[in-house]
């Protein structure tokens, strides 16, 4: 059994590497009984050179609604503009704190080579464009070759990072030599532009295409077949 994973996407703000992880920190910082976390990533430290730092991803503001002690470690927001992971926190502060890191944003597909073992293998670059909710293998083509429908999207997110949309829903067909062409909305008539969360196939009593019911956040649910 092979495996295609959704992720991210790599149309994001991150662009989280082996290099230049994304990490979260998690903790009870002001001891007040809930969990404080806060985000990081990489961004370059100025226009001028190339050389990256990982800074809050969360705006000043952000954090001090969140806890009144990050309020206290500034007293200017060109000071929390500069600081970085390393700054924000004092050693003391991170002990027993939780770090959770993350290095990969791509949808990605792994090949079971048979022994237990996966390579893990690239999709095509549309598949990146907007976090990956939901895949149900059929056949969407006119060889006999597995192929994956898709849909995605994620409106949820905060205000300064703004929705992710820009997956319209799209298919993978396969090419019987291990690889996928993709095929987007225009093309396949697969047109899915919402909030997607989920998408079910549903067998006819007739045998005839089955039916794909999709469901929207907010949105209306919508049933598709393949036409002959």
């Amino acid at each position: 059994v092979d495996l295609i994973a959704g992720n991210l996407g790599k149309n994001n703000l991150y662009n989280p590497s082996k290099e230049r992880p994304v990490t979260m920190l998690a903790k009870d910082f002001d001891n007040n009984g809930a969990i404080d976390p806060v985000m990081f990533a990489y961004f370059k430290s100025n226009l001028e050179d190339d050389t990256y730092r990982p800074y809050p991803v969360n705006f000043w503001g952000d954090l001090m609604s969140q806890s009144p002690m990050f309020r206290k470690k500034f007293n200017y927001f060109r000071e929390f503009a500069s600081t970085t992971k390393s700054g924000l926190f004092t050693q003391e502060e991170l002990e027993g704190a939780d770090e959770l890191m993350a290095n990969h944003d791509q949808t990605t597909y792994f090949e079971n080579d048979g022994n237990g073992q996966f390579t893990m293998g690239e999709l095509p670059w549309e598949t990146q464009s907007a976090p990956i909710k939901c895949m149900i293998t059929t056949n969407a083509g006119a060889n006999a070759a597995t192929d994956v429908l898709m849909i995605g999207n994620d409106f949820g997110n905060e205000a300064f990072i703004g929705r992710y949309d820009a997956f319209n829903g799209g298919v993978l067909l396969g090419d019987n030599k291990g690889g996928f062409d993709f095929k987007n909305a225009e093309e396949s008539g697969f047109k899915v532009v919402g909030d997607a969360k989920d998408m079910v196939q549903v067998e006819r009593a007739n045998g005839g295409n089955p039916y794909i019911v999709v469901t929207q956040n907010r949105g209306k649910a919508l049933v598709f077949s393949k036409s002959e």
